[in-house]
């Protein structure tokens, strides 16, 4: 319970969120899920309670429940690809996207510009010519 009281310390300060529920970790639960149910968050795993945070605060957390809720997420894989067209992200874009990445439950990133793939073209070429030869 440790490391969950100081993730969620450090999840809330990284991105400027509050949680005034009581947490508690259920086996019962599927990966990714949480439950609250009055003043209990319940998650099996930390991205469960990263997504009731995350739900929680989008519901602006001081509206009062009138149901429980049981939320899981319906995409397996959910994230963001930047590349391929534009003017790249800048470090700090970058860094401002992942906050809110994290606070839209997504948790992957992948950098794919343009400058990437052509690095990579030529990596693929140069491994392909050496094994032909």
């Amino acid at each position: 319970m440790k490391d969950i009281d100081l993730f969620i310390k450090m999840y809330c300060k990284l991105t400027e969120q509050n949680l005034k529920y009581t947490v508690n970790v259920r086996e019962d639960l599927a990966h990714e899920a949480f439950m609250v149910k009055g003043n209990c968050l319940s998650a099996r795993d930390i991205y469960g309670i990263r997504n009731g945070i995350n739900i929680l605060n989008q519901l602006e957390q001081n509206i009062s429940l009138a149901e429980d809720i049981v939320h899981r997420p319906s995409f397996k894989i959910r994230g963001v690809i930047e590349g391929f067209y534009g003017k790249p992200w800048s470090h700090a874009q970058r860094i401002r996207g992942l906050v809110h990445f994290a606070k839209t439950n997504r948790f992957m990133f992948s950098l794919a510009g343009r400058v990437a793939l052509a690095i990579g073209a030529g990596s693929i070429n140069n491994l392909i010519e050496k094994r032909e030869s």
